[in-house]
Order: C-alpha cells, then structure tokens, then sequence
C-alpha cells in the first residue's frame, strides 16, 4: 500500500472513531479543572503543576529563560506563576503537553516526530514574535497556536511502522502530512476540547483566503508565521496581497516580501530564544 493510502486508511479509523487517539498528559487536564473554579489561587495551581516533575522543571526553565526572565530569578513554581501570571502560564503547560507527545517506540517515526515538532518550534517562535507587532493578539496564544496549527501529524505518525515510512521519500511523507494533518488535528482538537479559536487556527492552517474580519486574527499571525517560516527555501514565492487578506491586514500597507525580510530580521533574538525555550 502507498503511503498515500496508508494515511487514507488511518484517517478512516480516526474519524470513524476505530483508533485511540494520543491524549494530553494528566497533567493538563487537572489544570484545566482547576482553571475553570471561579476563586482558583496560585498557590493550588502550583499543587496541580507539582504533581508533574517534568512540568515543574520546564515551568521553571521557561520562567528563568531570557524570553520571560525578569530581574528576580523565578525560585519555585508560585514565584514563575506570579511572575508571568496566569494565561501564560496555563499555555504554556499546554505547550509542555503538546511537546511531551513527540515519542514513539519506534526510530523511524520519532525521526520525523523530531523533525515535525522543530518545523512547528520555529513557525510558532516567529508566530509569537509576529503577535507582539500586532497589539491584539497574545504573543503565548500565537505560540501555542503556532504548534497546534500541524498537531494531526502526531497521531498518524504513532500508527505508521519503519517498513512503511522507509518505503517513502520524504518529499512523499511530508506531502501525504499535508494532505491529512489538518484534518486529523480537527478531530483532535475536538477530543481535547481546546478553545474555539485554536481550533479554528487547525482547520484554516495555511488557507490564505482566510478572512476573519478587519482585524489580524490568531489565524492569521499563525498563517503569516507559516509564509515567514518558508522564505529562503527553494520555489518559494510571496502570494499576491490582494488575494491575501492576512497580508493585507499587516501594517498600513500590507506585508510584502521585503518588509518581511525585515521583520525576520528585527525580531531574530526574539524568535532564537522562543526556539530555544521550546527546545530545551
């Protein structure tokens, strides 16, 4: 069977619901009930998070790392809470979740795991970057966006064997990934009830004739950061801004390929810290 038809195949079974899709760490989901209690403190989410070693520990790296450090060093989870409040905290526990998913028994397919989760590391560092120019969307939402905006990928890598991701080119791989991610990532959206908006970012990744309304969106930072992450790779072209609404709404007159140039290179520390801070 081609790789074309096994992505088919394990499509069918996930949304006819014959396949147990991958879920969020506990530790996510307790946050999220917690969350949703009217009189939460920083003191019980920090219980919540302590229940997780490796949430805390890269909680507590993330708070310390140049992209959210402040003049006094976060010493325990309730300090890194208060220090990048709420929100941010709980996005990037979700953040955490997504990239604890990037695992498989088997080698071949944690290649292209590792290889998936850089390419989002990098779309959603420069979607977050993208965020803090706009004014109206939150630079840790777009982050979080940036990596849910492929999330489908994960689950159909988990079911595909190294006989049959060998028996592909990569070029097939990622194309089949881009037929099928997004469709799978909707699915997977709905099981782990994310917001409504970050669903909307998977179903309308790299759909540029997405237009939400007059003002940059979350999908459209996330669809911008997508075109940005692409530039300097080979056959790239820059769409047409009239056919582009995201681009157009950029800025007074539009985002062009050379003002993007520009923004890439304004916003290159900003962007190698969230890198770095995904990575780690």
């Amino acid at each position: 069977m081609s790789i074309s038809g096994l992505f088919t195949k394990i499509y069918r079974d996930i949304i006819n619901d014959q396949v147990n899709l991958i879920r969020l760490p506990e530790v996510a989901n307790r946050l999220r009930k917690a969350l949703s209690e009217q009189d939460i403190t920083i003191d019980t989410l920090a219980r919540v998070i302590q229940t997780d070693v490796g949430a805390s520990a890269y909680l507590l790296n993330i708070a310390n790392s140049a992209a959210y450090r402040t003049r006094v060093k976060a010493s325990d989870i309730q300090s890194a809470i208060r220090m990048m409040g709420i929100p941010t905290f709980s996005n990037l526990i979700t953040v955490y979740a997504v990239r604890s998913l990037v695992h498989s028994k088997d080698p071949t397919a944690l290649k292209f795991m590792k290889s998936h989760w850089k390419r989002s590391a990098h779309r959603a560092a420069i979607a977050s970057a993208i965020a803090k120019l706009t004014d109206r969307v939150n630079p840790d939402k777009a982050l979080l966006a940036g990596l849910l905006q492929d999330v489908g990928a994960l689950p159909i890598l988990t079911k595909l064997q190294s006989d049959q991701l060998a028996a592909s080119s990569a070029d097939e791989i990622d194309l089949a990934l881009d037929t099928y991610a997004g469709k799978v990532g909707v699915v997977l959206a709905q099981k782990w009830e994310l917001d409504e908006d970050f669903k909307a970012v998977i179903k309308n990744a790299g759909n540029l004739a997405y237009d939400g309304g007059d003002n940059t969106d979350l999908v459209d930072v996330v669809n911008i950061a997508q075109l940005l992450s692409q530039i300097g790779q080979p056959g790239t072209k820059w769409p047409q801004l009239e056919d582009t609404p995201c681009l157009m709404k950029f800025g007074e007159d539009g985002l062009t390929m050379e003002t993007s140039l520009s923004l890439l290179k304004q916003a290159k520390d900003d962007i190698n810290e969230i890198r770095q801070v995904l990575s780690a």
